[in-house]
């Protein structure tokens, strides 16, 4: 077994609107805070019409393909995530 230690850094909770846009918010939250990668946790609920990311197809495919589904209905969701903000001009 291998392993390492890491030291929590830096916690946000964000809480958004009806009718604010997951990715765009979190967005915006990395560019206002200077964060250049994250760790997501998502708790709440989607609305009718909401698109779903599923992943890629293929993992094995370059570039990577995200699937998306579009949903019909309200639904639940929880998820857990990595979120790169590293394309972004970030604050210094």
């Amino acid at each position: 077994m291998k392993y390492s230690e890491a030291k929590l850094g830096r916690v946000s909770t964000i809480r958004l609107e009806q009718g604010e846009i997951i990715h765009e918010a979190l967005d915006q939250l990395a560019i206002t805070e200077g964060i250049n990668s994250g760790v997501l946790v998502l708790l709440g609920g989607l609305d009718n019409g909401s698109t779903l990311a599923e992943g890629p197809e293929d993992g094995q495919v370059r570039p990577i393909e995200i699937m998306t589904k579009g949903l019909a209905g309200v639904h639940k969701v929880l998820g857990v995530g990595t979120y790169p903000y590293y394309t972004y001009p970030l604050r210094q």
